[in-house]
């Protein structure tokens, strides 16, 4: 398939996306677990008690007035020492739509510890979890954890609504089961080599003359480092690298196809429909 393509540009692109959605406000980790009605008095969260097990790695408490809607608020942690997570659950209670949790320093992240204001912006562009309406628990498989070095500050983004006729008061946090032992690390557990980066590329027909394909590349180069596009992507929390030449793109096209060629050869891999 290669011989009947050329390619143009590709983007090498690490993308974070948060998908907002769930018809039940009342569902999430933690929530009211009496099920109260958003409209009745004094409808906040039952205290919440954590599994065993877990400890809560970063939260804030909040308030939200009758009616408010698509409000954001954030906190801002520093970890003392290496960790290594193995399971999270989020504390979202009633009025929490989604929670996203990321390394801070873009997009207005970074800053002292402690809680501020925000909005759906501000969002670091290396996100570790996200949580929406009625999210369960992640269990990574055994032996495998997400390192958090000693020194890493960590940045929560609450977005909150009420869309009863009481105020809510109540506290969104994440939890975490770790570990300060290292987890083997994919070389070791005999995986050398494996890593994943989201990419895009332009594709034509065979048979462009190369003066074409030099041409759609370089207006594809500067549209994607333009001004407008940038900005686009900032806000998305996306980090653009566009290939060089269409010569690098065909390359990383070709090694893409090859190294998961061999895995998938290598790993039986079954698709359940």
């Amino acid at each position: 398939m290669m011989a009947g393509m050329r390619e143009s540009a590709y983007l090498a692109i690490m993308l974070f996306a948060i998908g907002c959605g769930g018809t039940d406000p009342g569902a999430g980790g933690g929530g009211d677990d009496q099920q109260t009605p958003m409209d009745a008095p004094s409808a906040n969260a039952d205290a919440y008690v954590p599994p065993d097990g877990y400890t809560k790695l970063i939260g804030r408490s909040w308030t939200l007035q009758p009616g408010q809607t698509d409000i954001y608020r954030c906190v801002r942690v520093t970890i003392p020492s290496d960790m290594y997570i193995t399971d999270i659950q989020a504390q979202a209670p009633l009025g929490t739509h989604h929670t996203v949790l990321s390394i801070a320093g873009a997009n207005g992240t970074s800053g002292p510890d402690g809680e501020q204001d925000c909005s759906v912006q501000t969002l670091g562009t290396v996100m570790l979890y996200a949580s929406g309406v009625g999210t369960s628990p992640l269990h990574f498989p055994s032996g495998v954890g997400i390192k958090v070095a000693a020194g890493t500050q960590l940045h929560l983004n609450l977005h909150l609504y009420n869309a009863g006729d009481d105020p809510l008061n109540a506290e969104s946090a994440i939890w975490v089961k770790s570990q300060s032992t290292p987890t083997p690390t994919l070389a070791e557990m005999g995986y050398p080599g494996i890593g994943t980066v989201q990419w895009f590329a332009l594709l034509t027909v065979a048979g462009v003359p190369d003066e074409v394909i030099t041409v759609l590349h370089k207006a594809a180069v500067e549209a994607v480092n333009s001004k407008d596009v940038q900005e686009a992507f900032r806000k998305q929390g996306i980090t653009s690298t566009p290939s060089q030449s269409p010569a690098d793109a065909k390359a990383w096209v070709a090694s893409e196809y090859e190294h998961w060629r061999k895995m998938f050869a290598e790993v039986p891999i079954q698709i359940d429909n």
